[in-house]
């Protein structure tokens, strides 16, 4: 079998190429965000979260996890997802990740009023006080039909 080097050596560039490309557009992606709870592993890039890989992985093992395989997993909570991300890894079939307080928040807007805080050393309010964040999210959850498990319960 006679194989084409330069055929081979083209071949490799364009992989090469397309995976640095896939790369610039996670790294763009993940800094879009700005903030990561979790340090979640994507295809090698790993995302600048507060809880390392290794505390998030004892943290896994910690919870002794049965097996996934096959089973649907509802991951309330999920920040960013890593649990989430460890349950299909585990090989659980189907996931639903909500987190409607994160989602709902005005991350960007909320890290841009904490850095002017720490501009003009000022503590910032709580999260349920800052126009940015706490109403703002209550509002954007109502309005996306959340509210209705809360008038439920009461």
């Amino acid at each position: 079998m006679h194989t084409n080097m330069k055929e081979d050596a083209l071949s490799t560039q364009s992989s090469s190429y397309a995976t640095n490309m896939a790369d610039t557009e996670i790294a763009k992606a993940v800094n879009e965000i700005g903030f990561w709870w979790h340090s979640i592993d994507l295809n090698g890039f790993i995302t600048p979260g507060g809880k390392s890989q290794q505390v998030l992985h004892n943290e896994w093992r910690a919870m002794e996890v049965p097996d996934l395989r096959g089973k649907s997993v509802l991951d309330i909570g999920a920040w960013d997802g890593f649990f989430s991300f460890e349950a299909e890894r585990h090989g659980a079939e189907s996931i639903v990740a909500l987190d409607h307080y994160v989602w709902a928040t005005d991350r960007p807007g909320l890290a841009k009023y904490r850095q002017e805080c720490m501009r003009v050393a000022r503590e910032p309010d709580p999260p349920s006080s800052t126009s940015s964040s706490g109403d703002f999210a209550l509002k954007v959850c109502r309005d996306k039909g959340f509210g209705s498990s809360e008038a439920a319960m009461l």
